[in-house]
């Protein structure tokens, strides 16, 4: 008997960025399909956190607030480039998230991935937000040039 051995090519799964990472992820582009992002390349990087919009802060205890929630790990806030909203955002990967950065539950997924459209992939903006903020200092320097 002749035995042949299997030659198997090993596909590398995409880097799966650290929390660190998460605010440049928008630079650089992925590449494109069909002029938008392309979910096979980017690792489900959209599955691996939440945006919640919150109330510009107005008084120094919704500053303080502020400060209190960037004291916690995987925790940004930043101020939207395009309408100035400011956005809380929480790294958090799904639960039906595979480590190839798959969806086990891709045929039954959440009605909110669903509807989460390539074109408003992050991949696909031209830039991150400029005012982001991943520590207490970082927002207290931001507070410092506001003061100025």
């Amino acid at each position: 008997m002749n035995k042949r051995k299997r030659v198997v090519a090993r596909k590398r799964s995409p880097r799966i960025p650290k929390p660190h990472d998460y605010v440049n992820w928008h630079l650089p582009k992925a590449a494109k399909a069909n002029g938008h992002g392309d979910c096979r390349l980017c690792g489900g990087r959209c599955c691996t956190y939440l945006v919640v919009q919150i109330d510009r802060p107005r008084t120094k205890l919704d500053l303080d607030e502020i400060r209190w929630w960037l004291a916690h790990h995987n925790v940004q806030v930043f101020i939207d480039n395009d309408d100035g909203t400011w956005n809380a955002q929480f790294h958090t990967p799904c639960r039906h998230l595979t480590p190839r950065g798959r969806c086990r539950t891709y045929a039954t997924r959440f009605n909110v991935c669903r509807e989460h459209a390539s074109e408003n992939c992050e991949m696909s903006a031209a830039q991150m937000a400029e005012r982001c903020f991943a520590s207490v200092e970082d927002f207290d320097r931001y507070l410092a040039t506001r003061k100025a």
